[in-house]
């Protein structure tokens, strides 16, 4: 699903760092959903921390969430049509596991070096 690697006590997510699907789900959120949930997906006044509910979701809940949109105390219009986001569920799904988990930090990681 997700590999972080962390430097040891690691408070910031730019000592991780994370395989490839991780880092552009990270980009995806950063450039797509954080305008909303906020930077890490720690929530904002409007929009909730997404945290908590992607530890009570499997992927297949969560792409049913993207593509119907999400109605609950603060709604969320339907992103299955959007071609920027809707060809990355499984990247945005790795790097919002990755931070529900607790296993990456807040802040942007490193993408890990492609082996050859």
């Amino acid at each position: 699903m997700f590999a972080v690697t962390c430097a040891q006590g690691a408070e910031l997510a730019d000592d991780c760092t994370v395989d490839r699907r991780t880092y552009v789900g990270w980009q995806v959120f950063h450039r797509t959903c954080a305008v909303c949930h906020a930077a890490d997906a720690v929530g904002s006044s409007f929009a909730p921390n997404l945290l908590p509910r992607i530890r009570r979701m499997n992927g297949r809940e969560f792409a049913a969430a993207m593509d119907e949109g999400y109605a609950g105390e603060a709604e969320m219009a339907p992103w299955g049509r959007n071609p920027e986001v809707r060809p990355y569920y499984l990247e945005l799904w790795a790097y919002l596991s990755a931070r529900a988990a607790g296993e990456l930090p807040q802040g942007e990681p490193r993408p890990a070096p492609l082996s050859p």
